[in-house]
């Protein structure tokens, strides 16, 4: 099955297309979308079989998108014999991650990763919320943004350090901004962990993994 969409806009930028999927890239102004919405739908497709692909057209014909999927047969469907599937479903084991990031989007795909290698993961939309969970439950290791509003993570992570300093050596933090003088300052003198947007899951497992040795 394709799926064609076309609009009249300006199109897309050359210099853009070959990064237009990536996750965390966008062309907005800074806080005006995550840079996820493509990465996602892509990932989503592929996963089903399928692509999400950009058409070329010339500058200022707008842009088009492509999707394809393939056809289910549904005379190759089985019955769940749940029994069996429950049977090899291994236990969690591994550690309880907390993700705090202000962008929802951005949380949700975190936690989709994470969950995905067997971590059993909340996730909070601020720093507030944020040491209420600390509060009231335990974490291993917490995954969160440098840059929020109210609390950012240099103030999360100093309340963590007084609350519970073990927990605090365990924080890796995710930044588009870590040229900023202000982002490698404090991740140099609080020695903490860091991730560069926009990163791949395998780079976020394998650093969660490090925090956790």
């Amino acid at each position: 099955v394709w799926l064609r969409v076309a609009d009249n806009g300006p199109g897309i930028a050359a210099a853009a297309r070959e990064r237009l999927f990536e996750a965390f890239f966008t062309t907005k102004a800074e806080g005006m979308g995550t840079g996820m919405g493509l990465s996602v739908s892509r990932a989503l497709a592929r996963e089903h079989g399928g692509d999400l692909l950009l058409e070329t057209a010339p500058a200022g014909d707008g842009a088009v998108f492509c999707l394809s999927l393939p056809l289910a047969e549904a005379n190759k469907a089985q019955p769940t014999d749940a029994t069996h599937f429950s049977a090899n479903v291994e236990p969690a084991t591994l550690a309880r991650v907390l993700v705090v990031d202000d962008e929802a989007e951005l949380a949700g795909v975190m936690r989709e990763m994470l969950e995905s290698a067997g971590y059993e993961v909340a996730t909070a939309e601020s720093g507030a919320v944020a040491l209420e969970l600390l509060a009231t439950a335990r974490f291993d290791a917490i995954v969160s943004d440098l840059r929020m509003p109210d609390m950012d993570g240099a103030g999360l992570w100093r309340e963590v350090s007084a609350r519970d300093p073990p927990v605090a050596r365990r924080m890796l933090f995710v930044t588009g901004d870590m040229l900023s003088p202000d982002a490698s300052e404090f991740l140099s003198n609080a020695r903490c962990a860091s991730l560069e947007k926009p990163f791949s899951k395998a780079e976020l497992l394998a650093r969660v993994a490090e925090l956790l040795r």
